[in-house]
């Protein structure tokens, strides 16, 4: 009998060891199949940073002054066979060493007071040409034009010659009133005007301006390269 009580406590020994395994195993792999704190926790993702507005232009000083003086003659300049032809863009910039001066452009009708302006580039917007013809009016001839959206580049000792422009400035993209300018202006009102559209005034202001609606009495046009959206044929 004590044999067989022996064999009965051994068989229930190795029992009780083999459950207590069977525990610890399930308890680990409970333990590794419990989602942990982070999974189960779904924090919302970081709001996005704000965007930064952009920095303001800088304002043009009050005593600045405006030098009218031309910086040398144009070279290549033809002579001008008719009157003025007219230049419409729906936004023009002028970008580097942009120059206003006051000059006296010979025509066949003798020499008249215009305006000279000069950049190392400048960028038009939905350009339109009206090209005299023999026999129109003033405000006679044909049309040339880009077509909304499209941009024309003029690029490399860009010159203009002006009897009149109106334009509407806009700096930093916040449109102003519109500002006739004509030759026939006092000196101090020129350079007031210069001032308001970036001819004259340092690249770091002139960058931030920009001329819409443009209108522009034109004697003269040049520059190294022109160039036109595909398609289009203007004959500046």
């Amino acid at each position: 009998m004590s044999k067989q009580r022996k064999r009965g406590s051994s068989s229930a020994a190795k029992a009780v060891v083999a459950v207590a395994s069977m525990c610890g195993l399930v308890a680990a792999l409970t333990v590794e199949s419990t989602p942990s704190a982070e999974a189960q926790l779904q924090l919302p993702p970081p709001p996005p940073l704000p965007d930064l507005p952009p920095p303001p232009p800088p304002e043009v000083p009050e005593d600045l002054r405006m030098d009218l003086t031309p910086p040398g003659p144009i070279e290549g300049e033809k002579p001008i066979q008719q009157g003025t032809y007219i230049i419409k863009a729906d936004n023009t910039r002028l970008l580097g060493h942009v120059k206003m001066s006051l000059i006296q452009q010979s025509t066949p009708q003798g020499p008249k007071p215009a305006l000279r302006i000069d950049a190392d580039k400048a960028v038009l917007t939905n350009l339109s040409v009206q090209f005299p013809t023999a026999g129109a009016g003033p405000e006679g001839g044909i049309w040339q034009r880009t077509g909304p959206g499209q941009t024309t580049t003029l690029t490399g000792n860009f010159h203009i010659v002006v009897s009149s422009l109106e334009v509407t400035p806009r700096v930093a993209g916040l449109p102003l009133i519109p500002l006739p300018i004509d030759a026939n202006m006092a000196p101090k009102e020129l350079q007031e005007a210069a001032k308001k559209i970036g001819l004259g005034t340092p690249d770091a202001l002139s960058d931030h301006l920009e001329m819409t609606n443009g209108t522009m009495h034109t004697y003269f046009v040049k520059a190294d390269t022109l160039k036109l959206p595909a398609g289009t044929n203007i004959g500046l």
